[in-house]
């Protein structure tokens, strides 16, 4: 007991910023509506259906490695099926990942880097938004950074223990996402580059030892060998082609969109590089990658930054677009460790304080009282409408709905289940005009903005039997009650 005190004492700091960060996780945690991706995770989730039937639906919907949604539906057994309880899932993966790149940062640098990168992770929009998001992504960060620690800690120790080690942490981390692979084969250079610069008789040594890692994460890659298939074999896809502007766009996503806080970020990435100029060896053969050395640590966040952006980037303009911002989470504990090194190039203490310190509370202010996080609804509301059509749903009412497997999950337990269609107001009307079904009243509820005036307009038989008697609106989505006339 005493120990952990004296820990705490001699890291007070650290602790204050892990308590900081669990507290923006967790506050209004439920606030917002699930939004598609996370319905679809709840569904595969729902421990009242078969593993067998889980696993099916995951492999129609989703392109991602399966251990996540395994371990969302066996969480769900044990701590109950609801917005709520899945998401603390995800936050306690962003929970995690502060100290993960705290330990990452004092890996490759120092003690105080650490400090600065873990502060820098705590306020990130990213990491706070995905830590509220029932999807991998805030494991994939927290994986992202246990992944290169333990390929640190292997290529200064090579060792079996440290070999086991890496091959976990990087099996996990290519298990949150499949982008992971663009930064494993960051990993792969650098791997090659210390097998070269080795003394020959060393070599083997290091080959056999890597051999655990190696394995460990074949079987992760075999595991996720269908999925994996499946998406190479992918010809069209949702995402849209790249422009010009896409990196400058991803980047300022990862920092709220402010204009103020992405000027300290070009400042702190502007002073690593300027630290670089500082380093007097600059012989990459005569770099010592198997201590603390700060050039070798500068090549690693250099070579993961260009590897996981070149790869992807390329395959999207000459094969098929697959970035999107938020599949490059596994680069943003790179760039906060770059920001936290450059800050530390920095003379005066000081000074380098009151940047962190300015930093932090612009962040905090942008999303609090600017981007009002947690006030303020900015995912499809689901949830929202869906409350308001059952506290006014009557008995032999229809309930019709353009996203129906998502709306599905809301009326699931509701008198309506037996009266549920999933169709267009279009589809739907047809139906009525063929006969297919009697006309009663309906609730049309729909999301993503679709347009019914329009629709009404092109129906006759909603124009001319049928009357819109309540109609309610959330964000992004919307609900009308069709009355027949009499």
């Amino acid at each position: 007991m005493l120990n952990y005190l004296k820990k705490i004492k001699e890291n007070y700091i650290l602790f204050l910023i892990l308590i900081v960060g669990l507290i923006l996780r967790l506050y209004a945690l439920d606030f917002q509506s699930p939004w598609d991706d996370e319905i679809a995770s709840m569904i595969e989730a729902d421990p009242s259906i078969s593993f067998l039937d889980s696993y099916k639906i995951y492999y129609d919907y989703d392109n991602m490695p399966p251990l996540y949604f395994i371990t969302l539906k066996i969480w769900s057994y044990i701590f109950g099926f609801s917005v709520y309880s899945l998401r603390m899932f995800s936050c306690i993966g962003g929970f995690i990942g502060i100290y993960a790149i705290y330990l990452l940062a004092e890996t490759l640098f120092n003690k105080s880097t650490g400090i600065i990168a873990a502060a820098f992770l705590c306020v990130n929009y990213f990491g706070i938004y995905f830590a509220q998001e029932i999807r991998p992504y805030s494991w994939l960060v927290c994986f992202a950074c246990l992944s290169f620690y333990g390929m640190i800690q292997f290529i200064r120790f090579p060792n079996t223990k440290n070999s086991i080690q890496y091959g976990l942490f990087t099996a996990l981390f290519l298990s949150a996402q499949f982008f992971a692979l663009f930064a494993i084969a960051s990993q792969c250079l650098l791997l090659l580059y210390v097998l070269i610069i080795l003394p020959k008789q060393k070599q083997l040594q290091f080959i056999k030892k890597g051999t655990f890692a190696f394995l460990i994460l074949l079987l992760c890659l075999f595991a996720s060998y269908p999925q994996l298939i499946k998406n190479a074999n992918i010809t069209n896809s949702w995402i849209p082609e790249i422009n010009a502007d896409f990196f400058s766009v991803t980047l300022s996503e990862f920092f709220y969109s402010s204009e103020f806080a992405l000027a300290f970020v070009y400042v702190f990435l502007l002073l690593f590089f300027v630290k670089l100029t500082r380093f007097k060896n600059i012989n990459p053969f005569e770099i010592d990658p198997f201590f603390k050395s700060h050039q070798f640590s500068a090549i690693v966040v250099i070579v993961w930054l260009i590897v996981s952006i070149l790869i992807p980037y390329l395959r999207s303009y000459l094969v098929l677009p697959i970035l999107i911002p938020r599949y490059l989470n596994i680069i943003l504990p790179c760039l906060l460790i770059m920001m936290a090194f450059g800050i530390n190039a920095i003379s005066f203490k000081s000074m380098r304080i009151f940047l962190v310190f300015a930093f932090v509370c612009v962040s905090l202010i942008h999303l609090i009282w600017v981007k009002k996080f947690y006030t303020t609804v900015y995912k499809t509301d689901y949830r929202g409408i869906s409350e308001l059509v059952n506290k006014n749903y009557k008995t032999a009412q229809n309930i019709v709905a353009n996203n129906g497997w998502h709306f599905a999950l809301f009326f699931k337990s509701q008198k309506a289940e037996n009266n549920y269609y999933w169709a267009t107001l279009k589809e739907f009307s047809q139906k009525l005009m063929n006969g297919t079904i009697q006309p009663q009243p309906f609730w049309y509820v729909c999301a993503n903005d679709e347009s019914i005036e329009s629709v009404i307009e092109q129906a006759p038989i909603l124009k001319t039997n049928y009357l819109k008697t309540i109609e309610f609106k959330a964000y992004r989505t919307k609900a009308i009650l069709f009355n027949p006339i009499k």
